[in-house]
C-alpha cells in the first residue's frame, strides 16, 4: 500500500493521535500539561514524557482535524537533527530517550518564555507587519510600520540581496526576531527581552554554589550567569542552529526560509549541588525543532523564477493551513474544523518535508511505524520501556499492563473479532493494553522473544492468547512465563466443539485458565489485576454493576408477569 493509500484510509477512519489519557504513567497530581500540539507528563522533579500528537494549531488556535502520521514523523525529525546538533556541538536539548513512536524521556526545564525567530528571508508574519502601517498620517516609511514598532528592526533595502524590500527577498545575512509565549506570540525588542528575562529569572531557583549556611540563591546573583550573557547565549546558538540547517539542506536542493526555537534552563534538587559556571552548562534547546510547524522550507530549483515572477515560492510548511483558513475567512477562529481534504494534503506535505529533512525512505519509515492499534494505545510501551531504561531498584513507573496475542492477522481483521472485544472491555475497565500477532506453530522464537520483552516490564502482566484450531500457543505461553496466562475459546459452531479440547489437555504443570469469549476473558484478566490493584478493582465493580442494572432495566421494559418484592 502506498503512502497516500495509507494516509486516505487514515484520514477516513480517522486513525490520528489526537490525546493522550494516560492515567496508569502515575505522574503527580498537576504534572499532566496539555499545549496546542504536544502532551507533556511529569514523571519526577527532572524528567518527563513528551507526546507529540497529530493535532495541528495556526494562529495560535488548536483546529479540529489532526494530521495523520504527523506526530510520529515529527519525534523523527527531531530525533535525527538532535544527532547532528550533537555532532557539531552547538548547544544541549532535552532530548534523552525515544520512548514510542510518539514520545520521547525529555529533561524537564524552567522555560525562558521566549521564542527566538531567525529569518533567513522576509515571508510571512514578518511581511505582513512591514506592510501595517502604524500611523497613517505619515507616509509608508522603513520605521512606521508593525515590525519595527515590535522587534525595533529597521528594514532597509540594503538588507536584501538585490537591494529591494520584495515579499520572500532574502536577507543578505539572517536577522534574529523575538517573541514572547503570551497570547498571541507578541514580539519585542532585544532590550524588552532583557528585562522580560530578568524579571523571569527572579522567579526560577537555580544552581548555584551554596556556601555552608547560605540560602538558595537566584541565577542574577552569579557572575558568570546573567539575563543578558543568557540571551546572548541563546541567539548565538539560535543562528549556528539555523545556520546548520540551512547548509544541509541546501544540498537537498531546499532552503531554510526561517525557523524558531525555545529554550529553558535545568531544574535541579537540593541534593544534586551541581555548580553551573556558564550558559552553555544549564541552558537547553527545548519544544521542538526543524519540523513543519516551527519552520518554513521551500524549493531551491524554483525560487529565483518564481520570486522574479512574483510568485509564491514552492512550499513544505504548515503555510497551506495558514492560506486555507485565511482565504476562507476563518483565520485566527476557534472551533474550525479542518476538511478532509486539507488535512490530507497538509499530511502529504508533512511526509515529503520528512523525505528531505532526514533522507530516510518514506515507505520504510511508515512500514516501520507500524500504524496499527498499537499506534494508539502507546502507554504501555511508554512504561515498559522506561522501566527498561533504569534499575530494578529506581522504577519511575509502576503499573500494569494485558498483552493480546492473536495467531494471525484475520483474528483481529474479521467483523467479529474476539481481539477486538477483549480490546473493548479492556478499554471499558481503562486497562493499558496491546496487540501482537504470533505463532507457536510458524515460528516459535519470534514468540518467546515477544513473551520474554514482555516479562521483563517491572509491572504486572498477564496474557490473553486468542486460540485458533489447534492452540499451541496459549500453553507455549504459559510455559515460557510465570505471569497468568488466559486462553480465549471461541466456539464458531458445533464442530468445532472439538477445538476447546486443545486448550484444555496441555501437560501438567503449565497451567493456563480457558475463558469463552472475549468478554470473559477480559474480565478474568481485570479480576487477576484487581487482587493487586484497587482501581482496577473499582472498575471491575463498576461494570459488574452496570451489567446487573442492564437486567432490571431489561426486566422493566419487557416483563408481562411481575413477582412481589
Amino acid at each position: 500500500m502506498s503512502v497516500d493509500e495509507t494516509l486516505k484510509i487514515m484520514i477516513e477512519e480517522n486513525r490520528v493521535l489526537e490525546t493522550t489519557c494516560f492515567p496508569e504513567l502515575g505522574v503527580p497530581e498537576g504534572g499532566f500539561h496539555k499545549g496546542k500540539v504536544r502532551d507533556n507528563y511529569e514523571i519526577n522533579d527532572i524528567e518527563g514524557i513528551q507526546f507529540t500528537t497529530d493535532r495541528i494549531s495556526a494562529g495560535d488556535v488548536e483546529l479540529t482535524g489532526a494530521i495523520p502520521l504527523k506526530g510520529a514523523l515529527f519525534v523523527e525529525v527531531q530525533e535525527y537533527w538532535a544527532k547532528k546538533i550533537e555532532e557539531e556541538q552547538i548547544c544541549q536539548h532535552h532530548l534523552k530517550k525515544r520512548l514510542t513512536t510518539n514520545s520521547m524521556l525529555i529533561e524537564q526545564l524552567h522555560t525562558l518564555g521566549l521564542e527566538v525567530i531567525v529569518r533567513g528571508f522576509i515571508t510571512g508574519s514578518a511581511w505582513r507587519d512591514f506592510n501595517q502601517i502604524i500611523d497613517y498620517g505619515k507616509r509608508h516609511s522603513s520605521t512606521n510600520n508593525k515590525f519595527y514598532e515590535q522587534y525595533g528592526i529597521e528594514l532597509t533595502p540594503d538588507m536584501f540581496e538585490g537591494g529591494e524590500i520584495k515579499k520572500n527577498a532574502k536577507f543578505v545575512k539572517p536577522i534574529v526576531t523575538i517573541t514572547t509565549k503570551a497570547d498571541g506570540d507578541p514580539g519585542i525588542t532585544v532590550e524588552e527581552a532583557y528585562e522580560f528575562l530578568q524579571k523571569r529569572f527572579n522567579k526560577i531557583v537555580l544552581p548555584l554554589p551554596i556556601v555552608e549556611g547560605e540560602e538558595e540563591r537566584s541565577l542574577l546573583l552569579s557572575a558568570s550567569i546573567s539575563d543578558r550573557n543568557v540571551l546572548d547565549y541563546v541567539i548565538d546558538c539560535s543562528k549556528k542552529l539555523y545556520k546548520l540547517g540551512a547548509e544541509e539542506l541546501a544540498k537537498k536542493g531546499k532552503i531554510f526560509v526561517d525557523t524558531k526555537f525555545e529554550w529553558g534552563v535545568r531544574k535541579y534538587t537540593k541534593e544534586q549541588k551541581i555548580n553551573y559556571t556558564e550558559p552553555a552548562d544549564c541552558v537547553v534547546l527545548a519544544d521542538e525543532w526543524f519540523t513543519t510547524d516551527s519552520s518554513r522550507f521551500w524549493e531551491l530549483e524554483t525560487y529565483q523564477e518564481r520570486f522574479e515572477a512574483e510568485e509564491e515560492p514552492q512550499a513544505f510548511d504548515k503555510e497551506y493551513v495558514r492560506k486555507y483558513l485565511q482565504e476562507a475567512g476563518l483565520w485566527k477562529k476557534k472551533g474550525v474544523v479542518l476538511p478532509d481534504s486539507v488535512r490530507l494534503e497538509a499530511a502529504k506535505i508533512i511526509c515529503q518535508a520528512h523525505e528531505f529533512l532526514t533522507g530516510a525512505d518514506l515507505d520504510d519509515v511508515v512500514e516501520g511505524l507500524k500504524v496499527g492499534d498499537s499506534y494508539f494505545d502507546q502507554s504501555h510501551i511508554v512504561c515498559h520501556n522506561l522501566n527498561c531504561t533504569y534499575s530494578q531498584n529506581d522504577k519511575l513507573i509502576k503499573g500494569y499492563f494485558v498483552s493480546i496475542i492473536a495467531g494471525s492477522g484475520s483474528d483481529i481483521e474479521k467483523e467479529k473479532s474476539p481481539v477486538k472485544n477483549i480490546s473493548k472491555t479492556l478499554k471499558a475497565l481503562n486497562i493499558p493494553h496491546g496487540i501482537n500477532v504470533a505463532s507457536a506453530h510458524r515460528d516459535p522464537e519470534s514468540l518467546f522473544e515477544l513473551v520474554d520483552w514482555f516479562d521483563s516490564y517491572s509491572g504486572d502482566i498477564i496474557y490473553i492468547d486468542v486460540t485458533g484450531m489447534s492452540n499451541g500457543k496459549g500453553p507455549s505461553i504459559a510455559a515460557r512465563t510465570l505471569n497468568p496466562v488466559i486462553i480465549n475459546y471461541e466456539n464458531k459452531s458445533d464442530k468445532d466443539s472439538n477445538e476447546v479440547w486443545s486448550s484444555l489437555q496441555t501437560p501438567s504443570g503449565v497451567a493456563p485458565t480457558v475463558a469463552y469469549g472475549g468478554t470473559n476473558s477480559a474480565l478474568a484478566a481485570a479480576k487477576i489485576l484487581g487482587l493487586k490493584h484497587d482501581e482496577v478493582k473499582e472498575g471491575v465493580e463498576k461494570y459488574m454493576q452496570g451489567k446487573k442494572a442492564k437486567v432490571a432495566e431489561d426486566n422493566a421494559k419487557h416483563a408481562t408477569v411481575y413477582r412481589p418484592k
